[in-house]
């Protein structure tokens, strides 16, 4: 019955209500008829009620994936086909670790882990691929020159060895790349899908010839099953498997229930291959 409504059974003595001269109202409560009016419905909050998301800033590193923080050191460098990209420096260290971001969740979701980075005297630096927040361009594709930028901008900054993290895109992407980058000394991939647009990992992962760790949740499939068929390609001494149960997936797993047991894994596997 619609608000304001009154029902059927009820009409016999509204009329006699209404002969009599007396004024039936049903604005909220129950009047001398004995029916309450109902409650008007809400309507339901849409994308179109809702504040808009702020736009991302361009040459503007954004922590919490919604606003500037004047405290994280932005920079901008180019990817190897000359793309303008954005991205923040943490720490210092003849070691640099680059963060990649997946396809659901800005590069501002490593934050966390580049600020412990910087504390274990590690150089960190998390970006935005081509196509997101403020890295901005038409495509959101060849996401592995992304890659080769980052680690050529961390050896301007002084880095003389690379670790390459990413995690969905880009646990993919950090394996594309990792044969086109000399410097690399480590790749760690978390819930990465073989394929993912034009970055074949599959292929990719069979050529590389650093050490990579492969996270990932057991239920979280395909990825799950990715990780374990990735791994069992390489036949890599050094390589290491570690899948966790649950259904968390890339950035999730790192900072989820077990995040102190990722992260800390992370750190020793990078530790071991690098002696820093």
């Amino acid at each position: 019955m619609r608000a304001g409504w009154i029902e059927q059974r009820d009409v016999g003595a509204v009329v006699a209500l209404l002969a009599l001269g007396v004024a039936v109202f049903g604005t909220g409560c129950a009047g001398s008829s004995g029916v309450a009016a109902r409650p008007t419905p809400q309507a339901p909050k849409t994308s179109a009620s809702l504040p808009p998301s702020p736009s991302p800033i361009p040459g503007q590193f954004q922590d919490g994936c919604d606003k500037p923080d004047p405290s994280i050191r932005s920079i901008t460098f180019s990817a190897s086909d000359g793309q303008m990209l954005v991205g923040a420096l943490f720490g210092t260290g003849h070691v640099g670790v680059i963060l990649a971001h997946q396809s659901d969740g800005g590069a501002c979701r490593w934050v966390p882990f580049a600020r412990i980075l910087a504390q274990h005297g590690y150089m960190a630096l998390p970006f935005y691929f081509r196509g997101y927040g403020p890295s901005i361009a038409p495509v959101k594709e060849h996401t592995d020159l992304d890659l080769v930028g980052a680690a050529a901008e961390l050896r301007r900054q002084g880095a003389t060895r690379v670790v390459l993290i990413g995690a969905s895109l880009g646990g993919a992407a950090v394996l594309v790349a990792g044969k086109q980058i000399p410097s690399a000394s480590v790749i760690i991939s978390v819930s990465a899908p073989a394929v993912f647009g034009d970055l074949d990992a599959a292929t990719a992962a069979q050529t590389l010839d650093v050490p990579v760790l492969f996270l990932a949740s057991k239920q979280d499939q395909p990825f799950g099953g990715d990780a374990q068929t990735l791994f069992a390609e390489r036949h890599r001494p050094g390589d290491r498997i570690v899948l966790y149960p649950g259904y968390l997936h890339g950035i999730d797993l790192v900072e989820g229930p077990m995040g102190a047991q990722v992260r800390a894994l992370m750190l020793s596997f990078i530790r071991s291959h690098t002696g820093s």
